[in-house]
């Protein structure tokens, strides 16, 4: 169990936290007034764009499908794709399997592999951007 000043200093390295302790620094609001509206903005987010980013996920630019292969990667097309990196499953599967395989699903959600029909994928992962992403 966690104690409480544990709760308080983890809270504050969450998004939630993190806008929170903003808004009573920068506007100089109360630390209720700031929570709640935090929260009030958190689920406008929610409730205008669906398609935001949800825990464990990343947004990263990468280059679109379809690009010539002699054309330099900064000339190249690019989307904004989200990435799930951390799976609400992946500690089971770690217990269950071991580190290196959840390696490789990891490895294997991010790049599209079996999970996605290939009409689904519209990007391209190089061996740098998945170095670039677990860095």
């Amino acid at each position: 169990m966690l104690s409480q000043k544990t709760l308080e200093r983890l809270e504050g390295k969450s998004l939630p936290g993190l806008f929170s302790v903003h808004l009573e620094n920068h506007y100089k609001l109360p630390p209720m007034a700031a929570k709640t509206l935090c929260s009030d903005a958190l689920l406008w987010r929610d409730l205008l764009e669906p398609r935001s980013r949800g825990d464990g996920q990343i947004v990263y630019h990468v280059v679109k499908l379809g690009q010539p292969a002699a054309r330099p990667v900064k000339d190249c097309e690019k989307v904004s794709v989200r990435l799930t990196i951390l799976d609400s499953h992946d500690a089971l599967r770690r217990r269950e399997t071991g580190l290196r395989t959840l390696e490789m699903l990891v490895m294997e959600r991010i790049g599209g592999g079996k999970t996605s029909a290939p009409a689904a994928r519209s990007f391209v992962l190089s061996r740098s951007g998945y170095a670039d992403i677990f860095s």
